[in-house]
Parts: C-alpha cells; structure tokens; sequence
C-alpha cells in the first residue's frame, strides 16, 4: 500500500454563513471503499470518439449515441477508412 504523511486529504471546501466546511478523505482507510468519479470520465471520453468518427461523415450521420453511431450510406463506403485516432 501506499504511505501517506497526512492523515486527511481535503476533497472540499464549502464557505457558509455559519463557517467553513470541510469533506476530509481519510488517507489511512482502504482506497477502495470510496467512488472515484471515472464513470464519468469514461463516458466524456467515449463521446469525443464518437464525435471525431462522426465528423468524418456528418452528412450521413441520422443519429449519435453515447457508444454508437447510426449513418444512413446509399452508396458503398468502406467505414475502415475512417481515422479512429485515440489521442483527443
């Protein structure tokens, strides 16, 4: 595990009219039993794949999901042509 020279991190700071308030991360439990916002991460990562790819044949493009992409092609288009960089 890791070693920590703090015992609590200060995730938030609010100010009220009453005093501050503190969200403190106890550093000394396991990591493991708090949730990481990486769901949404993930998500917003997805979408901006999903919109490059998209971008590269937006006159085709019926409708865009969060993990897909409906193209409305008449005509043959090899879709392995279109970039899929993975850098943003």
């Amino acid at each position: 595990g890791f070693e920590f020279d703090n015992n609590y991190h200060i995730e938030e700071i609010r100010t009220k009219p009453s005093g501050d308030e503190y969200r403190l991360v106890n550093l000394k439990t396991n990591i493991y039993e708090y949730q990481f916002r990486l769901k949404a991460f993930l998500t917003d990562f997805g979408r901006i794949k999903i919109a490059k790819i998209a971008l590269q044949n937006i006159d085709n493009v019926v409708r865009i999901q969060t993990d897909s992409i409906t193209l409305f092609i008449i005509e043959s288009v090899d879709l392995y042509k279109l970039q899929i960089n993975s850098s943003f």
